[in-house]
């Protein structure tokens, strides 16, 4: 299934809605086609594709009877079923209201973060109890919606309220494993012709590496959860090849052994009020700095090893889900580095790269 066309009625109706205007830039919609690519990465609200004709989900595993919205024998793709979810709230739609669907969870989500007064921005961060009447906006919205038990292939859509962020106890999401996760940075074959993957280094592009995505040979270019860009639609390998070593001269990651690849961060001062350090500049600063001593700060041995994200404070904004190496600024210009629940100490600001380095290694052993 197709979910652009999801994406573009639920944009137009998030634009139309003077509620939805309330969400906060962090607040997360995953679409998924039913592979469950996006499915696991933490979003507030996901709608996963059934396959149609109740016969099962895309990942194999089997639907009971009445667990949603009734489907007749042969029905296509447009007339199938839709799983939505947020928190631990999980309905079968149609198809043809998913896009409706994920905008009135979304406003039950703000009637509850109203409710609860906290200042919540996302559905992890609601106060234990407090709960998401979703099922009561989908009936004001006119959206046939049926509970049901959440299908197996994925884990929940975020954790559920008061479950804490960043506590560790989070359970391990499933979906692509590696630094970088989603499609690795290089050159991508696939049945309409050969298309570039790159990562842009944490995150962000500048204006010119932008026009160095350009011109597409498909007239698009994909933006990916995990950072990236994805250029399709090349005619051969050797054009692709071409136009992914002039994204490298760009400054885009676009193999593993970039000492920039799984290396994330948040947004860090002096954009954010509530950051401790300039993270951003601490990242750079690390890597090359490390690179200068001949120490493979942060480098990770292609995808087998750990993620690093860098965090300014506690919230940790835009953290991986699943495992990764947690670099948290505690002030004064020093950072806590923890993987998989054990600390590890960081004897000097100087010897910060070596040690996350070591981290990312060692806790994928």
């Amino acid at each position: 299934m197709d979910v652009r066309s999801w994406a573009r009625e639920l944009d137009a109706l998030l634009c139309a809605s003077e509620r939805a205007a309330g969400l906060s830039g962090r607040f997360l919609f995953a679409l998924d086609d039913g592979r469950c690519d996006v499915a696991g990465l933490g979003a507030d609200v996901t709608l996963v594709a059934l396959l149609a004709g109740g016969t099962g989900r895309r990942d194999g595993s089997e639907d009971g009877p009445g667990d949603g919205p009734e489907d007749g024998p042969g029905d296509g793709p447009e007339d199938g079923r839709v799983e939505l979810r947020i928190g631990r709230h999980t309905f079968r739609v149609r198809t043809a209201d998913a896009a409706r669907a994920a905008l009135a969870a979304a406003e039950a989500f703000l009637a509850a973060a109203a409710e609860a007064g906290t200042g919540a921005w996302r559905v992890r961060e609601l106060p234990e109890g407090q709960d998401i009447a979703v099922g009561a906006e989908l009936e004001r919205a006119g959206v046939a919606a049926t509970p049901c038990p959440r299908t197996s292939g994925t884990r929940r859509s975020a954790p559920e309220p008061g479950s804490g962020s960043g506590s560790g106890s989070e359970p391990a999401v499933d979906g692509p494993t590696g630094p970088g996760a989603g499609p690795l940075p290089g050159i991508v074959e696939g049945p309409g012709g050969w298309a570039v993957s790159v990562l842009a280094p944490l995150g962000r592009l500048t204006v010119a590496q932008a026009r160095e995505l350009l011109p597409a040979p498909a007239d698009e270019v994909r933006l990916t959860p995990w950072r990236g860009a994805v250029v399709p639609g090349f005619a051969d390998r050797g054009a692709a090849r071409a136009r992914l070593d002039a994204l490298r001269r760009a400054g885009f990651v676009t193999g593993t052994g970039s000492p920039w690849y799984g290396v994330g961060a948040c947004t860090g001062r002096p954009g954010c009020a509530r950051s401790l350090a300039d993270v951003r500049a601490d990242v750079r600063a690390c890597l090359q700095g490390s690179a200068a001593a001949g120490v493979p700060a942060g480098a990770a041995p292609g995808p087998g090893g750990l993620p690093v994200y860098w965090s300014g404070c506690e919230r940790r904004c835009g953290r991986p889900q699943g495992d990764h190496v947690d670099v948290v600024a505690t002030g004064d210009g020093t950072y806590r580095v923890t993987a998989r629940g054990t600390s590890a100490p960081v004897p000097s600001s100087a010897e910060l790269g070596d040690t996350i380095a070591t981290a990312r290694i060692r806790a994928t052993k």
